[in-house]
């Protein structure tokens, strides 16, 4: 978070100064930051999973398919088919992807919520969307 800060405001703030004794005095620039950031991350287009975790499939490629319970809401990628309008897809072997299957098992193992977000890209199957990111809620 200091680098953060220091690229926004050009001062050399700690992460304890932030922690224990308040923000910059110039922070409207973080302000602005921060929101650009979620609001550019909600409006893209792509599909938004919240809901249990039907199953979770693994392929000899490292090539693994999230199947929620529930239809993916938002705007689903273009290269999407019908038939895949309840699954995100991702590479175990890519970066991240290890992560993304702990994820996927743990909501499955435990039957809590996976909230999912897709990148609008079907580059892991040519006809699912690509996962970006998860978490167990």
């Amino acid at each position: 978070m200091s680098c953060f800060f220091q690229a926004l405001n050009g001062e050399n703030m700690k992460f304890a100064n932030f922690l224990g004794k308040g923000l910059p005095t110039d922070y409207g620039h973080f302000v602005a930051v921060i929101v650009m950031v979620f609001s550019s991350a909600e409006a893209s287009a792509s599909g938004n999973a919240y809901s249990t975790v039907s199953s979770v499939r693994v392929d000899a490629s490292g090539k693994a398919v999230v199947t929620f319970s529930g239809i993916l809401t938002g705007t689903l990628a273009t290269c999407m088919s019908g038939d895949n309008a309840s699954s995100l897809a991702f590479d175990v072997n890519a970066a991240g992807g290890k992560g993304l299957l702990s994820v996927a098992l743990s909501a499955k193992a435990t039957g809590l919520k996976l909230k999912a977000k897709g990148t609008d890209a079907c580059t892991t199957y040519p006809t699912m969307e690509d996962m970006s990111w998860a978490s167990v809620e």
